[in-house]
């Protein structure tokens, strides 16, 4: 049997599958039930239905899902993740909080296509890493996601 690590909460906006042992974003999950709130006002300030959204380095979705319910329906997110098990709890949120307007893929992103190696996701006692030996990951084209109605891109290194 596998070893459990995610866990399922109620969060502000909406259910959210974490690894609440993760440092940063499932323990903010865990604790205080959202992510950097701050940066999901602003989105909910800047963006509006109908738009297209870049989002590279998605995590397990946190900023997606309010991203997704900002741009409505009509609208976008293209969510970039190029870890593994990241990119399949991102895609566990969506279909929890029906969400059908995002595009989510297991890849970096660039301008062109091509191959890099990422760090492999790995639990630890205590903390979660994507410290352990690399797997060579692919890119996504980021030129797919341009038109003149994608007004906002959010990028994490």
């Amino acid at each position: 049997m596998f070893p459990s690590f995610n866990a399922f909460k109620p969060c502000r906006h909406g259910a959210m599958v974490s690894n609440p042992k993760d440092s940063y974003v499932g323990r903010s999950l865990d604790f205080c039930g959202e992510f950097s709130n701050g940066e999901v006002l602003l989105f909910e300030q800047v963006l509006r239905p109908g738009e297209i959204v870049v989002e590279v380095g998605s995590n397990v979705g946190a900023h997606t899902v309010p991203l997704a319910k900002a741009v409505g329906p009509t609208g976008r997110v293209f969510a970039f993740e190029p870890q593994r098990v990241l990119f399949q709890t991102i895609c566990a949120n969506l279909a929890l909080n029906s969400i059908t307007n995002v595009v989510a893929t297991n890849a970096a992103a660039a301008r062109r296509p091509d191959r890099w190696w990422c760090r492999r996701w790995t639990t630890r006692p205590r903390r979660i890493t994507a410290g352990c030996p690399s797997a060579r990951t692919p890119v996504g084209r980021t030129s797919k996601a341009r038109s003149r109605r994608c007004r906002w891109s959010r990028w994490i290194r």
